[in-house]
């Protein structure tokens, strides 16, 4: 589903990325693991098409993103491509329903369509009594189910989780941990995340190991 092919990425005289090189299949769960500044954070930008590559291909399901104009890529991105961040990202003035909906607003969806998809996934994920809440009114569990659901609202293929349970408890980052597992049994969705929870890595297919810009591992 992904292939990325000999990518580095230089901001100035700082090389960021030195020739990386990676397959990664439909339906893996991938986690990319090293030290602060290995280049991981950029890594998974570069898959995601908010950031471009200094040299080298990036292809998702054939396209090779690495040719798009802006305008195409944030097409594609909708369509395809869904995000969870560390911080969540969710706008504080709008409520659960409305955080989760706006990616079908962006992608041509009808209010009514995008709302009732959002009611479906905060349902399926727990957050039934929480549709009319606002971000400070939920947990930062809740708040990271909310941002899950926004990243599955337009059906992506892919999700690309950056440090998903890096603000959160041990019992709150396990149930996201197990979230993620039965998401991609129901869904059959691809993630790629980067991590340094140990036990989000071990439960992933496949650990991917960075230092300074370059892989050194891929575990099974």
């Amino acid at each position: 589903m992904i292939r990325i092919r000999d990518i580095h990425k230089q901001f100035g005289d700082l090389k960021v990325l030195n020739g990386i090189n990676l397959d990664i299949e439909e339906g893996e769960i991938v986690s990319i693991v090293g030290k602060s500044g290995a280049g991981k954070s950029t890594l998974l930008h570069i898959i995601g098409t908010l950031d471009t590559p200094s040299k080298g291909r990036v292809s998702i399901n054939g396209q090779e993103v690495t040719r798009y104009s802006q305008k195409q890529l944030a097409e594609f991105r909708n369509k395809h491509i869904g995000f969870v961040f560390q911080f969540h990202h969710l706008l504080p003035e709008f409520s659960a329903v409305e955080n989760v909906a706006i990616p079908g607003y962006i992608g041509g969806k009808s209010k009514e369509e995008s709302r009732d998809k959002a009611r479906y996934l905060l349902d399926y994920l727990g957050l039934g009594e929480r549709l009319s809440h606002r971000p400070s009114e939920m947990s930062g569990g809740e708040q990271q189910r909310v941002a899950i659901a926004r990243a599955l609202m337009n059906d992506p293929d892919i999700i690309l989780a950056d440090e998903p349970t890096g603000n959160l408890d041990t019992a709150t980052s396990m149930e996201i941990h197990q979230l993620i597992l039965d998401l991609r049994a129901t869904f059959n969705r691809t993630f790629v995340i980067v991590t340094h929870s140990r036990d989000l890595a071990t439960m992933s297919d496949r650990v991917i190991t960075m230092k300074d810009g370059n892989l050194l591992s891929s575990d099974s």
